[in-house]
């Protein structure tokens, strides 16, 4: 761990030598096809997250990693694109992100269809503003891992109920046995496979996409034989509102172990989610928010809990403010929680309620250098662990 510390460290003098980003940088020509590279490097510490509430599905804390990432864009004439992006964590090996197909078939029209690992349609912190932030932590519902997992699972309700709070290392007696972190609500760390489109119409944008997995499991394979199938619908006025609608639905459990269960086959287990966003410009400030709800159908060994609509819903708002050039200030509330079940007690919700608050600054020391420094307050209703409060510092770089 020492070793990794010190490289997180490293980063900031690395970063001063790094040379001007690749939107400065001529790209590679070699007869039909034209070639651009760029990367990016940012190293993020702050004390050990021992309640986990910055947790991610690798078993990593957002605030203390270091990444490397390299990304390419390959065109292939004035219709057909390959897109590509690899990432490093903390010095391992490094593991494909994006992968995709673009084409265009008109020059005239903004509409794309792409195809391979796809970005998602769902939501805005992704796509949006995931990069243009002065926080160094992720909203809840991007990341947060909850007591749901596609490949185990509880016999009942109070054997879901044991876990509560504790979603970044859960173990059930059906499917594996291994301990293992839960299902986000929606994913920012993989991005999952199959084809979307995009088409843009004055003020309005439409979105679609097929995939294998689902927001919170995205897949490379399919593993269930159930295709989801996810939209975003948007709208942005001339005074810079841009408000969106999203939704998504799609199975979320392996096959395989639905197969285990008896009582269970037949039925189909499915992840839906609805989504609402905006963005507001206004001189210096953006103001963003999202809400979502997300139901998954629950898989168990017996009923009740067998086919109950677990839900959950996620509210994120945040404020972003530059008084001076290169200089930005930020703040945001996260608030998860989660629907009731039935237990030996009477009703409770199925996970622990988590909440945060996250300030922070960055500052710009070069066009493509920044330093970022941010405090975090997590409160989590239930678990061993409920409270976590970091203070936390992040150099980027990129080129």
């Amino acid at each position: 761990m020492r070793g990794r510390l010190v490289a997180i460290l490293s980063v900031l003098p690395l970063a001063e030598a790094l040379p001007a980003p690749a939107d400065a940088a001529e790209p590679i020509r070699i007869g039909f096809f034209q070639l651009t590279l760029g990367g990016d490097v940012s190293g993020s510490l702050a004390g050990k997250d021992s309640v986990r509430f910055n947790e991610t599905e690798y078993g990593r804390s957002l605030l203390r990693v270091l990444r490397l990432g390299l990304c390419g864009e390959l065109k292939m004439g004035a219709h057909l694109a390959v897109l590509a992006e690899t990432r490093s964590e903390n010095l391992e090996a490094p593991r494909l992100y994006a992968l995709y197909l673009r084409a265009r078939p008109w020059q005239n029209h903004a509409f794309d269809v792409q195809a391979g690992m796809v970005p998602p349609v769902f939501g805005a912190f992704v796509r949006r503003y995931g990069t243009d932030s002065a926080l160094i932590g992720y909203p809840l519902a991007y990341h947060y891992p909850t007591l749901l997992r596609p490949d185990s699972f509880p016999r009942d309700v109070p054997n879901l109920l044991r876990w509560r709070g504790s979603g970044w290392r859960v173990r059930y007696p059906v499917g594996s046995h291994e301990y293992d972190h839960g299902l986000p609500l929606i994913t920012a760390l993989r991005w999952d496979t199959g084809i979307q489109a995009r088409l843009v119409a004055g003020s309005w944008q439409l979105s679609g996409a097929v995939t294998q997995g689902t927001l919170s499991n995205p897949l490379v394979r399919d593993d269930n034989g159930s295709k989801q199938l996810s939209s975003r619908i948007a709208w942005r006025s001339s005074r810079g509102l841009e408000a969106g609608v999203s939704f998504a639905r799609g199975g979320y459990v392996s096959q395989e172990i639905v197969d285990r269960l008896p009582a269970a086959r037949g039925r189909d287990f499915r992840q839906q989610a609805v989504g609402l966003d905006f963005e507001q410009d206004w001189g210096h400030w953006i103001l963003r928010g999202e809400g979502m709800w997300s139901g998954w159908d629950a898989v168990a060994a017996t009923p009740p809990l067998l086919g109950t609509r677990l839900s959950a819903g996620a509210v994120t708002l945040e404020a972003r403010f530059r008084p001076w050039p290169g200089v930005t200030l930020a703040a945001r509330y996260d608030q998860l929680a989660f629907g009731d079940v039935l237990g030996p007690d009477g009703p409770a919700s199925w996970d622990a309620p988590v909440s945060r608050l996250e300030v922070g600054a960055g500052y710009a020391l070069r066009h493509n250098l920044t330093l970022k420094v941010s405090y975090q307050r997590n409160r989590r209703d239930g678990g061993s662990f409920q409270r976590g409060d970091f203070v936390a510092v992040q150099g980027s770089a990129w080129f």
